[in-house]
């Protein structure tokens, strides 16, 4: 067997949306997450669990807007 490679870094710019009060994911694995961004962010959403579309579509519209830039 070869030695395993070290994941790809992802080049394109990464927006992570993520609950506050997920109770099935673990903030750290957002946080890990973007080490392989080479150009990441995390938002947090202080009032949304695992189902953060659903629970605050409002906020996860802002940011994916805020994100996408003026442009949108």
């Amino acid at each position: 067997m070869g030695a395993i490679s070290p994941p790809a870094r992802i080049t394109p710019p990464v927006l992570i949306l993520w609950g506050q009060d997920d109770a099935f994911l673990d903030l750290g694995l957002a946080r890990a997450s973007l080490g392989c961004c080479a150009d990441g962010r995390l938002q947090v959403i202080e009032t949304a669990g695992h189902w953060l579309h659903l629970e605050q579509p409002q906020a996860v519209n802002a940011a994916i807007l805020g994100f996408l830039g003026p442009s949108m």
